[in-house]
């Protein structure tokens, strides 16, 4: 996993850097397991309802899209997330 914010691109005229980062990442030395996050269910953006205007919500079927992102409405990213544990690939 490529951390964005080592991304270099102040040098002008040549290609960005890209550096990994060990600490940062998600995926361990091995590259076998990664951490997953869990939505809490109890704060305020996990209680809303989808607002069908984001991205994440057009994409969705029941808003007409074709479901490839798969990812959560972006008014309902959990404040509180909680560690699941490691999950193998």
């Amino acid at each position: 996993r490529v951390n964005t914010e080592t991304i270099n691109t102040q040098n002008q005229g040549m290609e960005p850097t890209v550096t990994y980062d060990p600490q940062n990442s998600s995926v361990s030395a091995e590259g076998a397991k990664k951490r997953r996050k869990e939505a809490c269910q109890k704060c305020i953006n996990c209680q809303r309802s989808d607002c069908g205007k984001c991205r994440h919500c057009l994409d969705k079927k029941k808003f007409g899209g074709s479901d490839k992102i798969r990812q959560r409405c972006i008014m309902r990213q959990c404040l509180q997330q909680k560690d699941r544990g490691l999950r193998k690939n």
